[in-house]
Parts: structure tokens; sequence; C-alpha cells
């Protein structure tokens, strides 16, 4: 059955594909009420589609080839946005609160397509449980690497203060 549900995955997963900018819009207009402070940066607010647009692109590619997620790796422009983060002071906690709306939002999505595709609850249960999985798989793999490099330019924005104070 397993074969079944990641197959299924897989036709959740292309057409939703020629709406990724979409999908990312309406990401971020759930972002963007929940976290209306990260809208005010200019540069965080230009990167934050463009991100948003990667990660779901990622995310489909891992629905539809069933890869092992644990080789996936985050956007490099996530990576930058992490340091953006840093460099603009804002907490660490906002930035995975956007992680986890965006990986809210986009299950509920994807599971709004999948009661489009089939009506047998069995499938959709097994699919959404398997979507679950991978979606936080995704989600913390990618996270974990955002942080470390929130950290690395918090640390050297830190080392360079003292530096000067010294």
């Amino acid at each position: 059955m397993e074969t079944d549900v990641d197959a299924f995955l897989g036709q959740l997963a292309r057409p939703l594909r020629p709406q990724v900018n979409e999908l990312a819009g309406l990401l971020l207009k759930r972002l963007d009420s929940e976290l209306p402070e990260l809208g005010e940066d200019a540069d965080i607010a230009a990167l934050t589609l463009d991100e948003t647009a990667q990660h779901v692109t990622a995310f489909l590619d891992l629905l539809e080839t069933n890869p092992d997620v644990s080789v996936s790796k985050a956007p490099l422009i996530a990576l930058e946005g992490g340091r953006l983060y840093a460099r603009r002071g804002i907490a660490v906690s906002r930035l995975l609160r956007g992680f986890r709306l965006g990986h809210l939002s986009l299950l509920e999505l994807v599971q709004a397509e999948a009661s489009r595709l089939t009506g047998d609850w069995q499938v959709i249960h097994l699919a959404t449980m398997r979507l679950v999985v991978i979606a936080f798989d995704y989600v913390d793999r990618s996270s974990e690497e955002v942080v470390a490099a929130y950290q690395e330019e918090r640390d050297r924005l830190l080392q360079r203060r003292l530096a000067l104070t010294q």
C-alpha cells in the first residue's frame, strides 16, 4: 500500500507544480497576517516570495520523486534569509514560526487537493499520514540549516561588535 500512497502523493504534486508562485503567494498572505512585522522590512519582503516558492518547489519534488528526505537541503535563498533575519535582529523564534505557518498552510493546500482526486478515505488518510511525515522531516531539516546560518551570522556580528569595543 505504501507504493500506492507514494504514487498518489506524486499525483497530488504534479497539478500543483504549475501553481508554485500562486501557492507561495497564498502562504505569504498567511505569514503577513500572522507575522506582519516581517513584511515591514523591504529586504525580507523581497526575499520571502522567492524563498517560499523555492520551499514549495522542493516539497513538491519530494512528493513527486519520493527521495530520501534525509538528503534534502534547504534552498540557498533560505540560508540567506536566516542570515538577513540575524542582521535585522529578528528573533529566531519568529523565523521558526514562519516555517511552521508555511508548513501548516502547505499541508492544508495539498490535503484539499487530495479530496478532489479521490473519494477513497483510506487512501486520503494514508496519504495524509505520509504527507505529514515527509513535511515534518523537510521542515525540521530545512529549519536546522537556516537556524545554523542565522546563528553563524549572529555570532559573526557579535564578534565584530566586540572587536570594535576593544
